[in-house]
């Protein structure tokens, strides 16, 4: 396989981990198939790493680490309300 494979199958793990938080985010319904962007940014953070993509190492380094940043936000915001 080529470095452009590679690049592709991280962007493609890049939009399902996004895709993994449409049911949380948008329609407000809370699953635990947002726990999947963890799965899907590590395997995108390999083959970035493979094709030397740095922008797809970030991206995907943000989406694995989205549900302990969108968390973390949460809290913060309700502390903020009581």
């Amino acid at each position: 396989m080529n470095t452009h494979k590679y690049m592709n199958l991280s962007a493609l793990f890049f939009v399902l981990g996004v895709l993994a938080w449409l049911p949380n985010l948008i329609l407000d319904y809370g699953t635990p198939l947002t726990l999947l962007s963890m799965l899907f940014g590590a395997l995108g953070i390999v083959f970035a790493g493979i094709a030397r993509n740095w922008l797809l190492v970030v991206a995907n380094l943000f989406v694995m680490f989205s549900f302990f940043l969108v968390m973390g936000l949460g809290y913060y915001l309700y502390s903020l309300d009581v």
